[in-house]
């Protein structure tokens, strides 16, 4: 097994489905006037996790991590299983968002702000 190649895979997934999905989460934020929460974290969590999962799972297959034959396979099960969790755990990010704007006593917008990696 590559372990460079897993970790490459881990990373590089990782950095662009949470960027991505952040990206989204702010954007619709601002466009729905801070309403339906829901709308928000599944929209953001479909389109992070999609990049998150080929990126992984494309890059894995590529360094010799998983061979050629289960790429479908194993991309259509991690991205159901991922989107599953993340949309199960809504009622608790609703739950921490609100425990959130009451304690510090604010809700951000994300207005004018420039989107970049670096």
């Amino acid at each position: 097994m590559s372990y460079g190649g897993i970790v490459l895979a881990s990373l590089s997934a990782y950095l662009a489905g949470k960027f991505s999905n952040t990206v989204i989460l702010s954007k619709i934020k601002v466009k729905m006037k801070g309403r339906h929460l829901w709308i928000r974290v599944v929209s953001s969590t479909l389109a992070g996790q999609l990049l998150d999962t080929v990126i992984f799972v494309f890059v894995a297959t590529a360094a010799g991590v998983f061979g050629w034959e289960i790429f479908w396979s194993l991309l259509l099960t991690n991205y159901i299983l991922k989107c599953g969790i993340g949309i199960t755990m809504t009622p608790f990010t609703y739950w921490v968002c609100r425990f959130l704007k009451r304690k510090e006593g604010v809700d951000v917008y994300d207005t004018g702000i420039k989107y970049r990696l670096w």
